[in-house]
C-alpha cells in the first residue's frame, strides 16, 4: 500500500479521533453543567470509534504492528521460517476472505436498519467500516506474500 493511501487513512483517523473527542467532551459538558445532552452523540461516537478501529487495522498491517509471537520462529532456520511465513500469510489471507464474505452479508442486513436518533443514517454506513478495512488488509498481506515469494525478508 503506497504512502499516499497511508497518509489519507492517517488523516481520516486523526480527524475522526478529534471529532470523537470533541463530541464526547461537548456532551459531558452539556449533560453535567447544563443538564441537557445530545441524543445523537452516542451513535456518532460509536460510528467514529468503529471507523477509527477498522482504518487503524489497515495502518497496523502496513506497519506490521499486529501481535505476533516469534519466540519459536527465531530459533528456526531461514528456509523453515520463510515457509512458515508463507503458510501464515496464506491463512491470514483466507481468513480475510471469509471475513469479507461475512461482512458483506452483515452490512447488507444492516442496510435495512436506521439510527434511532438520526433517522437518515443507515447502520450499514456505520458497520460498513469493516469492508474497506478487510480490503486494505487483504492488499497489504497479498503484497507481503508477493515480497516473500520474491525472496525479501518481511521482519
Amino acid at each position: 500500500m503506497g504512502s499516499f493511501f497511508q497518509k489519507i487513512i492517517e488523516f481520516v483517523t486523526s480527524v475522526s479521533l478529534v471529532l470523537l473527542s470533541v463530541i464526547c467532551f461537548m456532551n459531558v459538558i452539556l449533560r453535567y453543567i447544563f443538564k441537557i445532552g445530545l441524543s445523537w452523540s452516542e451513535e456518532v461516537a460509536l460510528a467514529l470509534f468503529l471507523w477509527i478501529i477498522f482504518l487503524g487495522a489497515i495502518l497496523a498491517s502496513v506497519e506490521k504492528l499486529h501481535i505476533r509471537v516469534d519466540l519459536i520462529i527465531g530459533l528456526l532456520s531461514k528456509k523453515i521460517r520463510r515457509i512458515l511465513e508463507i503458510l501464515v500469510l496464506l491463512i491470514v489471507i483466507y481468513a480475510l476472505y471469509i471475513l469479507f464474505k461475512g461482512s458483506m452479508i452483515f452490512v447488507g442486513n444492516a442496510h435495512k436498519s436506521y439510527s434511532q436518533t438520526m433517522p437518515w443514517l443507515r447502520y450499514s454506513y456505520v458497520y460498513g467500516a469493516i469492508i474497506p478495512s478487510v480490503i486494505g488488509m487483504f492488499i497489504v498481506y497479498i503484497g507481503n506474500l508477493i515480497n516473500i515469494l520474491r525472496g525479501k525478508e518481511l521482519w
